[in-house]
């Protein structure tokens, strides 16, 4: 029994052509396409369809066939968009990013100028608190400094405000420029090709 079915096998496995063999069928005698309409409405506009098709000396083979071709195309029509869209979407984000390069470095610069005066200011400060626990003999009073002596000063507190201040509005450009980019990018991606997809679906 086990080996009437082992030959039924091989016997279905030898029938079966092979996909080189079926392609190259293919394209030696052509591809047959065959459907079935069975929702009512859509018979009846196939029928109509069909009237108006031999009203203008058209058939109904030559038809479906081109629908077909066209159909093929526009699929390799939107992909070929698609990677064009991708690709300059790409470039546009380089350009832009390299376009911006020279201002970071500028930021950077400053940042790296300001933690080395930062640093300088820093010892300078230390060596002056030193000089004058020395000199007045503070230096138990150094050791276990009071709030008082650590209460900032009205000046430098306002010089404080006025760099925040002034470093906010520089982040919120910043901001405010980079979500512009980003919006321009998200409509450049998702509306510009995408117009063009719809209007080849149409």
């Amino acid at each position: 029994m086990k080996k009437s079915s082992f030959l039924r096998k091989d016997i279905n496995m030898a029938q079966k052509p092979t996909t080189d063999k079926v392609i190259k069928e293919a394209f030696t005698n052509g591809i047959v396409v065959q459907t079935r309409l069975t929702n009512s409405d859509d018979i009846a506009k196939f029928l109509q369809w069909k009237i108006d098709l031999e009203n203008k000396n058209k058939t109904i083979y030559n038809e479906i066939r081109n629908i077909i071709v066209n159909e093929i195309n526009d699929i390799g029509k939107k992909d070929a968009f698609r990677k064009t869209k991708d690709d300059l979407f790409y470039y546009l984000r380089k350009a832009i990013f390299a376009s911006m390069s020279p201002f970071k470095q500028d930021i950077d610069n400053v940042v790296l100028d300001i933690k080395v005066e930062q640093n300088i200011i820093n010892k300078k400060l230390d060596l002056l608190i030193n000089l004058v626990a020395k000199e007045f003999d503070i230096q138990k009073d150094l050791e276990e400094i009071s709030g008082e002596l650590l209460k900032e000063n009205k000046y430098f507190k306002d010089i404080k405000d006025i760099l925040e201040r002034q470093n906010n509005a520089l982040l919120k450009k910043i901001e405010k420029a980079n979500e512009a980019y980003q919006k321009t990018f998200q409509r450049y991606h998702n509306t510009e090709f995408d117009e063009v997809e719809n209007e080849m679906e149409s």
